[in-house]
């Protein structure tokens, strides 16, 4: 008469900060007589990856992220300039043209002024997969193993820039601040195999296959945006850039497996009886 037995398994992975690792496999598996046929099927879900982690840095250094928002803007008249950088920084006077040259200026004159800098950054998320496999054996000579994962990933990501002028270097500047955000949801779809033969006792040779994962991630709208904020002379100028959707498609390619086993403990145990 064949048994069926069901049981629930729960494994807990510490590892280092951040990176805990929880599985939960749920198994039902059926036996009989030996030397004929057993199979197991197993529902698991498990934290592959854990992108938590926080940045912070403060300190005087050249270079102002102005310059970058004047080069983007360069050559261009305002009309042509683009939603996300040059715009916002010329709309909020981070840049400007005063000789309407399109060449853009910034409040920072002086190439080697040392200016003060922050930034906060603050990341959330992990990857999680659902798994469905099967493995069975015949005989004890040959095991194969299948299996269907499910990755879900969910992203986050906060940065808070600042430079100021504390010691009051600056002629007409005060300080600036800019706040990006980024979150982003996606699943995906990856599929294994594993075979291992035993054609003699003291030898075993199996492989196994990984494919590519593939992911589809999508940044909705609202959910990936940026504030620039300028203080001049006490006067605060604020534009906020919300960025349309976005969809990426992802493949992760993983290499396949191949093993060989050769028990050599047991030729070694022969030879003993000898």
């Amino acid at each position: 008469m064949q048994r069926i037995h069901f049981f629930i398994i729960i494994v807990f992975f510490q590892l280092p900060l951040y990176s805990q690792n929880i599985s939960d496999v749920v198994r039902w598996s059926t036996m009989q007589p030996a030397g004929t046929t057993s199979s197991n099927f197993a529902i698991g879900f498990s934290k592959t990856a854990n992108f938590k982690d926080k940045i912070l840095y403060n300190g005087k250094t050249e270079g102002t992220i102005t310059e970058y928002f004047s080069e983007k803007a360069n050559s261009l008249s305002v009309d042509e300039l683009d939603d996300f950088a040059a715009f916002p920084a010329y709309n909020t006077g981070a840049i400007f043209d005063f000789d309407g040259d399109k060449n853009y200026e910034t409040d920072f004159a002086e190439e080697d002024l040392l200016v003060k800098k922050q930034q906060n950054i603050n990341r959330r998320g992990s990857v999680n997969e659902l798994s469905f496999t099967w493995a069975g054996d015949y005989k004890n000579k040959f095991n194969i193993g299948i299996g269907v994962g499910i990755p879900f990933v969910n992203f986050s990501e906060e940065k808070v820039y600042i430079e100021s002028d504390p010691d009051d270097e600056i002629a007409t500047f005060n300080r600036l601040k800019y706040i990006e955000d980024l979150s982003i949801t996606g699943a995906g779809f990856n599929a294994k195999i594993g075979i291992q033969a035993k054609p003699f006792s003291w030898f075993r040779i199996g492989g196994a296959f990984h494919t590519p994962t593939v992911l589809h991630l999508r940044i909705p709208i609202q959910l990936l945006w940026s504030t620039l904020m300028i203080t001049k002379q006490m006067s605060i100028r604020e534009m906020m850039m919300i960025y349309p959707n976005c969809n990426l498609n992802i493949i992760c390619l993983t290499p396949g497996r191949l093993s060989v086993v050769w028990v050599v403990c047991l030729i070694w145990d022969k030879y003993q009886d000898l």
